[in-house]
Order: C-alpha cells, then structure tokens, then sequence
C-alpha cells in the first residue's frame, strides 16, 4: 500500500481490514494507550478476518493524524511488539515507520499476515 492509497483509506475510516488508533504516551513513557487488552483482540480480529491493517498514530473518530512522538517511537514500537508476542499466537508483526512529510512524526503501520 503506498502512501496516496494510506491516506484515502483513513479518509474513508475504519472497516474490517483497517483499525485506527491514536497513541497516548504518558509518565515519559511508561503508560500508553490505547490498553494492551484492547489492542490485542483487535490485532487477533484482524487475523482472524484473513488480513488487514493497523494504523497506529491516527485517532479512530476523528481520523486525525496524530502521529507518534519521536522520542517514544522505540518505546512504542517495543510495546506493540510485546502485545503480539505475549497476546496473540504466531509471534510478532512486521512493523515498519513512515514520516511523515514534515519529518516531525512517526507512524507504525503494522499488516496481519494474510
């Protein structure tokens, strides 16, 4: 997926193979948000659903790019990580970041293996 078709798919908001999630990262790092729980049986839906995509750094009502602070992208990549080995069977995902034009954020996009 490239980027043009990326942002017309968060235009278009959420459906069965993409999930919209804004990142909240508190006490420098140490409390993120969206809860792991809640993450996880999305990522596990998404399996389930044969494939799909998560877009971390996007608000899910408003379709905002949010973005993810630099300085707690490696904690937040660390995190999702966790979640998909500890939560969900068959290991980690492939994660992979994108700037955004400006340089100033960071997004991680995730795919469930088809």
């Amino acid at each position: 997926m490239n980027i043009a078709h990326l942002l017309q798919r968060i235009r278009l908001g959420e459906d069965s193979t993409l999930e919209l999630k804004r990142i909240r990262v508190a006490d420098n790092g140490k409390h993120i948000e969206p809860h792991a729980d809640g993450l996880s049986d999305e990522l596990a839906a998404l399996g389930n659903a044969r494939g799909g995509w998560l877009v971390l750094g996007v608000d899910d009502r408003t379709r905002e790019i949010t973005g993810i602070p630099l300085e707690h992208l490696d904690r937040v990549e660390d995190w999702l990580t966790a979640i998909c080995r500890d939560r969900i069977p068959d290991g980690p995902p492939w994660l992979r970041g994108r700037n955004d034009p400006a340089g100033e954020r960071q997004a991680l996009r995730q795919a469930a293996p088809l």
